[in-house]
């Protein structure tokens, strides 16, 4: 038996019980599979990419609207909403983004929306169509977490060349976090040394 559940998928072995009926709410009834409750189950990521997370002080910025990349409002005064956030973690599959709780977006799953991401100042950005597929609240924050899924990268040259950007933006922050992390572990030991 295997079924997924937000980000994971679950695999577990049961027996067939049999085959009973179930009633839907107009009373309708349908034959469903009755079965036991498996003793143990096994949980597996579902994601299809690795995602990096940008690193800590590094800011990326996402701006996204209903409608797809083509429907990007012309300025402030359109009745398009436009809401933004920062990029927490990235892949060549999508991304998720913090927003503050009072600009949480009024979307549904699976809605297509634009998408414009910053990497920084005077940086390289990315400008696509993208599937919105959660907003949850983060945890002890006023702020929300929005995932996105990228739409029909590959199937464009402008959106080959978003891959490019993406992949050498995800190798800049794993580089980033070795880095880091090298520094931390020789200033711990030449702090040892020297106590």
């Amino acid at each position: 038996m295997s079924f997924k559940l937000k980000h994971h998928k679950y695999l577990g072995s049961t027996r067939v019980r049999g085959i009973t009926q179930f009633s839907l709410e107009d009373d309708t009834k349908i034959p469903v599979l009755s079965l036991c409750f498996p003793m143990h189950m096994q949980r597996l990521k579902r994601r299809s990419f690795t995602r990096v997370n940008v690193p800590e002080g590094r800011i990326v910025r996402v701006s996204f609207w209903p409608g797809g990349k083509d429907c990007e409002p012309a300025g402030p005064s359109s009745n398009t909403p436009i809401w933004s956030g920062s990029v927490e973690d990235i892949s060549a599959g999508g991304f998720q983004a913090n927003i503050r709780a009072d600009r949480a977006p009024a979307l549904k799953v699976g809605q297509t929306v634009g998408v414009r991401i910053v990497f920084g100042v005077g940086d390289e950005s990315i400008y696509t169509d993208a599937q919105f597929r959660h907003c949850s609240p983060s945890d002890g924050t006023e702020r929300f977490t929005a995932g996105f899924q990228f739409v029909g990268l590959v199937h464009t040259e402008e959106g080959r060349t978003a891959l490019q950007i993406i992949a050498r933006k995800m190798n800049e922050f794993v580089r980033f976090a070795r880095n880091t992390h090298r520094c931390f572990a020789l200033a711990s030991r030449s702090r040892a040394v020297c106590d």
